[in-house]
């Protein structure tokens, strides 16, 4: 379903600062992060999302399985203003083309197929030889405003060829919480550590959950 309330002109960009990182406002146990999987082997989700974390200084990548394409689904502790998203994508071996992003989608879009189908609130071009780590200015006003659920998609690459393996080296959210507590009372001030459980897989993938799984078995992390 394509969205027809707004455009996609992006306003005028305000700059942002590492005082504006969101991780200590993302749900990380409902993160879900499809086709992919997380590298060097016994990383979790959590280390990756807190790569933007100033302490941490470790080298993890979340890589594409069964082809190019990554969907990330980043629920929120407590609605929040995103103000723009930090990717680094240079080490794909691809040369990727689009950044899709999706507002408040409901569980009905948590799979390629449907997102695919549904028309972006905001899409970029991917940024290329970059000496830092790229900076995607959002729509503040008038499309995240009140965010609840983040959707992000890496659909594809200049060469079209699914076969290349997308890795993501760095990610940050940047924007501002409606209240300075989460849904779970949590200060904003005071650093908050998240323990997930051991990490499971799912063997074979849903042929419903990605649109070129007729001949690729989807690996999809769902902790």
């Amino acid at each position: 379903m394509a969205c027809t309330d707004h455009d996609h002109t992006v306003p005028k960009f305000t700059p942002t600062s590492e005082e504006n990182n969101l991780v200590e406002f993302i749900d990380v146990a409902n993160v879900k992060i499809l086709n992919s999987f997380i590298k060097p082997n016994g990383k979790s989700k959590e280390d990756f999302l807190n790569l933007s974390l100033p302490e941490n200084n470790e080298k993890i990548t979340l890589e594409s399985d069964c082809d190019n394409q990554i969907l990330l689904i980043i629920p929120f502790l407590t609605n929040v203003t995103l103000y723009s998203i930090l990717l680094e994508t240079k080490d794909s071996e691809g040369t990727l083309k689009h950044l899709n992003l999706f507002n408040n989608l409901n569980e009905s879009f948590n799979d390629f197929n449907s997102v695919s189908r549904r028309e972006p609130d905001q899409s970029t071009e991917i940024i290329h030889n970059s000496t830092t780590v790229p900076e995607y200015p959002l729509d503040r006003v008038r499309i995240f405003k009140n965010c609840n659920k983040l959707h992000i998609f890496l659909p594809d690459n200049m060469e079209d060829d699914e076969d290349l393996i997308t890795r993501i080296t760095y990610l940050e959210i940047r924007g501002e919480p409606s209240n300075k507590k989460t849904n779970n009372g949590l200060d904003a001030n005071l650093t908050t550590k998240v323990f997930l459980k051991d990490a499971t897989f799912e063997s074979l993938g849903n042929p419903k959950d990605h649109k070129k799984v007729e001949q690729n078995n989807s690996a999809i992390m769902d902790l």
